[in-house]
């Protein structure tokens, strides 16, 4: 029984490397919340794997603000009351509520000292700057969590 077991400098060195051994073979825990800021890019990959494993995933468009801006103004007269009467007819509640989210978006960005999009922020504590794919920065390719 006495040969079985490792003694000496061998054993210590197995007893240094285990905890490092038992780190890298455990996940690590995912974030529980992520912003995403974009800019003119794609929805990225893994916001609905994430979701699904419980991270609260707000996506925040910083370019919505010009798209509203040009639904409400395209082909307006250039008579001022004319032009405002058209405006509030397309005023609906589902573009007021773009509008809301466009403003909150920017405000956030701001809010945060971000400096560039694509930005993740992950539980408001990091930042990652240039790559918005989400599930390539926390997820590995069966979607278990990096």
């Amino acid at each position: 029984m006495r040969g079985r077991f490792l003694r000496g400098p061998i054993r210590g060195l197995g007893l240094l490397l285990l905890p490092l051994w038992i780190a890298s073979t455990t996940a690590a825990p995912l974030p529980e919340r992520i912003d995403l800021f974009l800019q003119d890019e794609p929805l990225p990959a893994g916001i609905e794997t994430l979701r699904q494993r419980g991270v609260t995933v707000t996506l925040h468009r910083l370019d919505d603000l010009e798209r509203v801006h040009t639904a409400l103004s395209r082909g307006l007269p250039n008579d001022p009351k004319k032009a405002a009467a058209i405006v509030k007819e397309r005023l609906t509640s589902e573009l007021t509520e773009r509008l809301g989210k466009a403003w909150r978006a920017r405000i956030a960005f701001q809010r945060l000292g971000l400096e560039r999009a694509p930005a993740v922020v992950v539980d408001r504590q990091r930042v990652i700057y240039g790559t918005p794919d989400l599930r390539r920065l926390f997820l590995d390719e069966d979607g278990e969590a990096r």
